[in-house]
């Protein structure tokens, strides 16, 4: 066997020893029952404890009220370890064994953190005042805030802790605003359950935010986060009394979460937010809103840069409000289902949009006097979206030029298939429209220099009709109706 080289045996020594533990790295534990070993309170092992060390804290086996602590972790790189795992349903759930009551603490002697009748507290269960701090393993309840992140308390992780009973859930202190300096970055919270809290289960000021893989069985305002570049993804919504999930912040990824009941459930507003592949039931207001501006929170919709709607489902919607409601130039809404909704499967405000491969069924009600799928601006293309049964209309051209209908289906309208109201040099193009109970393709009369070209329009109440000025129309195949028809259903629609 070679000797092995000094020079090689040197470097291999400095990788063990870049990669192993440090040294100074200990493992404190808390437990009242063994005080030979261990620390009787959470607050003392944190306190003695050194950054990279773990503190272990067991279940109070004799005592099922838990820890009445309110614990401060003043020290950078600790994790602090409960006895457990969240684990939650609709139906049933599972929570850690080590538990963190906020009722009868030194902060709230007499109360419990989160309120007791008409009379508040003010404890945090965990409130951390340090970098790169990590709580997993417990359930905390009955506090003002479960976890408090104090301002700077970046790269914070929680994970499988239940959250039950408390005013917030995770709750960073300050920052009214993405200029506030006060903020809480890189915050993970992840397979954690949260319900019965009063006001936000998870409500934090701060950038690159990540809040995946959670539990929500009973909500009150969910998530909301501000800040640039957060994640909030594949989390699970049973009921949200209010909002689910709220971002005010640019570069925003809303993706793969399951909402069955929520007042609110997506809404974002920022330049280039991604939200895809969600699942959204029975939602009573607008189902996915997203107000893409260059100032989150503003109105600069015309100088929002791009942002990606695509591969959601949403089914179910009342009291008249939208399915995707979209406001922004240079979006792209591709690729979603939407079923069942009240007023307009899809709404898109803005100019230079890709609305694509959409199926939108059942939309647009006769009393909210709405469309399955809304347009309202200029230079927009909206191809190959299939549109069918709409109480209304199912394309409509509320107002805008230059946009291009091209290569969509639109079939069983209870009025008109395309309906262009208004608008200039707009384009309908290789359309089917098929079957619907008003005029199949409708010019209105504020419409100019439209352009009606290789349609197949058929079996409408009447298949063509025209109200404003034609630039263009060869090649379509229709029965009923042509450019000296006037247009009859729609003319009186608001």
């Amino acid at each position: 066997m070679k000797p092995v080289h000094p020079l090689i045996a040197g470097l291999c020594a400095a990788v063990i020893a870049t990669t192993a533990e440090p040294a100074s790295a200990a493992k404190l534990c808390v437990d009242p029952a063994k005080p030979a070993k261990c620390f009787g309170t959470i607050q003392a092992a944190v306190d003695a404890a050194a950054p990279g060390d773990t503190v272990t804290v067991a279940p109070l086996k004799t005592d099922p009220q838990g820890y009445r602590e309110n614990v401060v972790v003043s020290t950078p790189s600790l994790t602090i370890q409960g006895k457990g795992k969240a684990k939650g349903s609709a139906a049933r759930e599972r929570c850690p064994t080590t538990v963190l009551d906020g009722c009868e603490t030194a902060v709230d002697p007499t109360v419990c953190g989160r309120t007791s009748g008409t009379v508040s507290g003010t404890g945090s269960g965990f409130t951390i005042a340090a970098t790169g701090v990590t709580i997993r393993g417990f359930t905390i309840r009955f506090f003002l805030n479960g976890i408090l992140l104090n301002d700077g308390a970046d790269d914070a992780t929680v994970r499988d802790s239940c959250f039950v009973s408390n005013r917030w859930g995770v709750f960073s202190a300050d920052g009214a605003s993405l200029d506030a300096t006060a903020m809480a970055d890189r915050l993970v919270v992840e397979r954690s359950l949260f319900r019965n809290t009063s006001n936000r289960e998870v409500e934090v000021f701060g950038n690159d935010v990540v809040v995946q893989r959670n539990v929500l069985p009973i909500a009150e305002d969910g998530v909301e986060i501000r800040g640039d570049r957060s994640r909030i993804a594949d989390n699970r919504f049973e009921t949200c009394n209010d909002r689910c999930i709220t971002v005010l912040g640019h570069e925003t990824t809303v993706a793969g979460n399951v909402i069955n009941s929520g007042d609110r459930p997506i809404r974002v507003s920022g330049n280039n937010p991604t939200v895809r592949e969600n699942e959204i039931f029975a939602a009573p207001v607008n189902a996915i809103e997203i107000i893409c501006d260059v100032v989150a929170g503003g109105s600069d919709t015309a100088s929002c840069t791009g942002g990606l709607v695509a591969d959601n489902e949403i089914h179910g919607q009342s009291d008249d409000r939208d399915g995707i409601r979209a406001l922004g130039s240079n979006l792209t809404i591709a690729e979603n289902i939407v079923i069942g909704v009240s007023r307009s499967g899809i709404h898109f405000e803005g100019d230079g949009g890709l609305i694509e491969e959409n199926r939108v069924v059942r939309s647009g009600t006769q009393a909210s006097a709405s469309v399955a799928l809304r347009v309202e601006g200029s230079d927009n293309r909206i191809v190959d979206n299939d549109v069918r049964l709409a109480g209304l209309v199912g394309i409509e051209n509320v107002a805008g030029d230059r946009n291009l209908y091209r290569g969509n289906e639109v079939a069983g309208s209870g009025r008109s298939g395309i309906w262009i109201r208004a608008g200039d040099a707009n384009e309908v193009i290789a359309n089917t429209v098929e079957d619907n109970h008003g005029e199949g393709v409708n010019n209105g009369a504020p419409a100019t220099n439209t352009v009606i070209d290789d349609n197949g329009i058929e079996g409408n109440r009447r298949d063509v009709c025209n109200d404003g000025t034609v630039a263009s129309f060869t090649g379509n195949a229709f029965a009923t109706g042509g450019l000296a028809t006037s247009c009859v259903v729609d003319v009186a629609v608001p």
